[in-house]
């Protein structure tokens, strides 16, 4: 489920909250879910610094 590519909508720190304790963290760092929190993060950052 979390290296799904056409589950993009889902992916997002509040379904990492929801269902973290489902996720192995060993198979977190490498996954879609993983790397979309980290997209969104780094897109977030680049508005404030922008703001």
């Amino acid at each position: 489920m979390i290296d799904r590519y056409d589950c993009n909508k889902l992916y997002d720190r509040a379904f990492l909250e929801r269902y973290k304790e489902y996720i192995p963290v060993s198979e977190l760092q490498d996954s879609r879910l993983w790397r979309e929190i980290v997209e969104q993060r780094k897109g977030q950052i680049a508005r404030e610094i922008a703001a």
